[in-house]
């Protein structure tokens, strides 16, 4: 972000300093994503939720906009909606471990267990590390 954009989220006026930007273009998806991401930083979810389906409405082939917008889905509880948008990005970027990852955590609420172990160990295949501790403890109850 602070490439991209010259802040990050921990600039005090980034909040100000994107909805400038969105104001600029407010149908450009990577803006639309940057509002996404700066206004549930302090915990505004509906906007950023807003955002981020104004986003994938904006590029529906777009990875990072499924996988935000899965994201913010989740932490609203509509777990559904969320693995449908994580299932939509690994479609676009197979490779991408935080859609994968997002798709684990949606298939783990929705009670999918042999689908989320598979996602996060294709998680931990991408990062080229091993399976995480924690998951190995849980695969084994399992």
């Amino acid at each position: 972000m602070l490439q991209r954009w010259g802040f990050d989220l921990n600039a005090p006026d980034a909040s100000e300093r994107a909805e400038v930007l969105l104001a600029e273009s407010a149908s450009d998806p990577d803006r639309l994503l940057l509002a996404a991401a700066v206004r549930s930083s302090p915990g505004d979810g509906s906007g950023a939720l807003v955002a981020a389906e104004a986003a994938v409405a904006g590029d529906d082939s777009s990875a990072r906009a499924h996988t935000t917008l899965a994201t913010l889905l989740a932490g609203s509880g509509d777990a559904d909606a969320a693995h449908s948008h994580a299932a939509r990005a690994i479609v676009l970027d197979p490779d991408d471990p935080i859609a994968v990852y997002n798709r684990g955590v949606t298939s783990s609420a929705l009670r999918d267990h042999a689908g989320a172990r598979a996602d996060f160990d294709r998680v931990a295949t991408l990062l080229g590390m091993e399976a995480l501790p924690w998951w190995q403890r849980w695969r084994r109850g399992r």
